[in-house]
């Protein structure tokens, strides 16, 4: 991987969102506890995939469901292969999605080739910490709706 350039890659990856997710922790005056009301319900999943350069988001997808693998080629041939250039090395996790026949064709379309990391090793994928990120950022609003959460995360790409 030390071979490749930084500028060159772009990283994959899944995440999943609850609706009604809030902030962990508050403020209060000195010696006083904080109170607010935590929703016994956690909300509704909304997954969203996403690929990121070193300067900007190339593509980003809510989903209703999990990740399936019709979805993640349509996503790549519709959304991530249009922003790629020859050259490119899309890093992604080892999802069984990820790894299905076609895959590689589609990338190689455009001169671009895929990387796996090692399995349990998001420490080498910066696109985590941009996902901690956006969470912390969503947590703030409490968002109540599917609409209102794509609205965040669409906020918080700017």
């Amino acid at each position: 991987m030390s071979a490749i350039k930084p500028h060159n890659l772009v990283f994959l990856d899944e995440m999943g969102v609850l609706l009604g997710l809030m902030r962990l922790m508050g403020r209060a005056p000195k010696g006083e506890r904080v109170y607010d009301i935590k929703p016994f319900y956690r909300g509704t999943r909304v997954n969203v995939i996403n690929a990121l350069s070193d300067s900007k988001v190339l593509a980003l997808k809510a989903l209703k469901r999990s990740l399936s693998v019709k979805q993640f080629k349509v996503f790549l041939q519709e959304h991530v292969v249009p922003q790629l250039w020859p050259g490119t090395v899309v890093v992604m996790d080892n999802l069984p999605a990820h790894k299905v026949q076609g895959v590689h064709a589609i990338l190689a379309a455009v001169g671009a080739k895929a990387l796996y990391l090692s399995p349990y090793s998001p420490e080498f994928n910066p696109i985590e910490h941009w996902w901690w990120e956006l969470k912390a950022f969503i947590r703030r609003f409490v968002p109540k709706t599917k609409e209102t959460l794509v609205k965040l995360l669409h906020m918080g790409l700017c």
